[in-house]
């Protein structure tokens, strides 16, 4: 995977996180109707170390596992809304 697409499926997560306003990686699946639930969960990951997307709890999916709960950051939401997206 090149760093370009790695870099836009940041994006596409963070900005489907900032519509959802929280979200688990089942739910930014479903938004983006696309990517599997661990690209999700990388991706997430990557923002979360970034400082673009927060933890704020654990909820336990129709499937029974349980998932984190996420929510962009202000620094996130403003990156979003600077490209253009939903804030």
């Amino acid at each position: 995977m090149t760093a370009l697409v790695a870099f836009a499926q940041r994006l596409a997560v963070l900005t489907a996180l900032v519509s959802l306003d929280t979200a688990t990686p089942w739910d930014i699946v479903e938004r983006l109707n696309g990517p599997e639930s661990g690209t999700v969960r990388s991706r997430l990951a990557q923002l979360h170390r970034a400082g673009y997307a927060a933890k704020v709890g654990s909820h336990v999916e129709r499937r029974g596992a349980g998932n984190t709960v996420w929510r962009a950051t202000d620094t996130g939401r403003v990156l979003v809304a600077e490209i253009g997206g939903p804030s």
